[in-house]
C-alpha cells in the first residue's frame, strides 16, 4: 500500500536520505564520479530544510508499508524552456524533483507520486506542467514519456564540473 503524505520540516532526514540514495543510483555514469562521491546525507539534510521554508513549493513523501520510499517536490514554473525569442511561459507549474529511493524502484512509488502532485497542480490552477531530467538518464526519460509527458525542450547545464544536457518534458492541459 501507497500512502502519500506531505513534508515538513521535521521530514529533512527523510528527504535528504532518499535523495542521496537515489540521486548517486539514477545519476552514476552521467555526472562526474567525483561529484556524486561528494554528496552527504549531512548537506541535503541542510538544503532540505531551507527548501521546505520556500513559498509556494510543496513536497510530498511517499510510504510504501510506512517506509518512506520517494518523494516529489513542485509548485510554480521556476525554469521556463529557452527559445530565441527568450523564456516561453506556456507551462504553469514544475515538478523541481522528483526520487524513488532504490529499495522501491519499479513499484509504482513514481507513478502515485506524479499523479498526486498533477492533480493537486490542477487544483491550484497549474494545469500545464514540466520537469527537467538528464537527457542521458534513459529510465527516467521513459518513464516520463510513459506517463503522458513529451520532450518539448533541452537546455546544457553544469553539474559537478561537467557539462551535461538536460531534457524538458512537459504535460500540457
Amino acid at each position: 500500500m501507497i500512502e502519500i503524505k506531505k513534508a515538513n520540516l521535521e521530514d529533512a532526514q527523510i528527504l535528504a536520505d532518499i535523495h542521496v540514495a537515489s540521486k548517486c543510483l539514477a545519476e552514476t555514469g552521467l555526472v562526474s564520479d567525483a561529484y556524486l562521491q561528494s554528496l552527504t546525507v549531512e548537506d541535503y539534510v541542510d538544503k532540505w530544510q531551507e527548501w521546505l521554508g520556500l513559498d509556494k513549493s510543496r513536497t510530498d513523501i511517499a510510504y510504501c508499508e510506512g517506509n518512506p520510499a520517494g518523494f516529489i517536490s513542485y509548485g510554480p514554473i521556476r525554469t521556463r524552456l529557452p527559445s530565441d525569442r527568450g523564456m516561453i511561459p506556456q507551462y504553469a507549474g514544475e515538478v523541481y524533483a522528483l526520487y524513488v529511493h532504490p529499495d522501491y524502484l519499479r513499484k509504482g512509488i513514481g507513478r502515485h507520486l506524479l499523479l498526486s502532485a498533477r492533480k493537486d497542480m490542477a487544483e491550484n490552477k497549474m494545469k500545464s506542467f514540466l520537469l527537467w531530467v538528464l537527457k542521458n538518464n534513459d529510465r527516467a526519460v521513459k518513464f516520463y514519456l510513459a506517463q503522458g509527458g513529451e520532450k518539448v525542450g533541452k537546455k546544457q547545464v553544469e553539474i559537478g564540473g561537467k557539462m551535461v544536457f538536460e531534457s524538458a518534458v512537459g504535460w500540457r492541459e
